[in-house]
């Protein structure tokens, strides 16, 4: 995209709403550090760091706790010019996401069991057992069943940005991954898509916007398309839980 287009999706509020939220967010954090060294005087200066950044963090969860509750993201079609106040939502969520958690959110620095337990805290819906080894790019739009396995490297992404004539839109719509599902390593899974129970998705493999996996059924390519239906041996031998 374009860096012209870029600029289409900011307006005045980014530039003035979100570096007072961001500065709110440091300030408090600065406050916290303060209170910590003064009943700990005696603190070594790379604890206050850490103190630092992981009230950050905390205020940034709660922060997107606070927004999904009372200014939820919907999902639908905008524009700049039609849905200012959307597009804006949109922006500010990601930019809280990338700004003050990118730590945890972009380098995945988290191991898989913790990394589910952080994408839950920003919103996902992840079912017991279920392993994410990979990125969810939007977590309050995605929903993950039970023992579902995410691969390494794999996206799940419930936005994009498409040109439609003249103009760039942003499409934003949940991904709904159901239970025992197989996601290969460095997948894609784009807006609206779905992938049924005990269905695999193969490594490498692309699920277009609103594209339907159905159950026990084995998709690979890119675009991925139907390969054939799954047995229960094959998905057991596929998780490595055949007896």
């Amino acid at each position: 995209m374009s860096k012209q287009a870029d600029l289409r999706f900011l307006s005045y509020r980014d530039f003035i709403y979100t570096p007072i939220i961001a500065g709110l967010v440091w300030t408090v954090a600065a406050l916290v550090v303060w209170r910590v060294s003064i009943a700990f005087p005696h603190t070594e200066w790379a604890l206050l760091v850490l103190a630092f950044y992981l009230a950050t963090v905390v205020e940034a969860l709660l922060l997107l706790k606070l927004l999904r509750v009372f200014f939820p993201i919907r999902e639908g079609i905008f524009t700049p010019d039609q849905h200012p106040r959307e597009i804006y939502k949109w922006n500010l969520y990601g930019f809280i996401c990338l700004f003050h958690l990118n730590g945890l959110f972009l380098a995945r620095v988290l191991p898989s069991p913790l990394q589910g337990v952080f994408y839950r805290l920003m919103g996902a819906k992840i079912g017991s057992g279920a392993i994410v080894s990979g990125e969810l790019t939007d977590p309050h739009l995605v929903e993950i069943g039970a023992n579902t396995i995410l691969g390494q490297g794999a996206q799940l992404s419930s936005h994009a940005i498409i040109r439609i004539g003249s103009g760039m839109t942003l499409v934003i719509r949940k991904i709904q991954i159901d239970a025992n599902v197989i996601i290969g390593g460095r997948a894609l899974i784009f807006p609206g898509a779905s992938v049924g129970s005990g269905a695999m998705v193969n490594a490498m493999s692309l699920v277009g916007m609103g594209v339907e996996v159905g159950a026990d059924e084995f998709w690979s390519g890119a675009p991925a398309t139907f390969v054939r239906r799954l047995s229960a041996i094959q998905r057991s031998d596929a998780k490595g839980t055949r007896p």
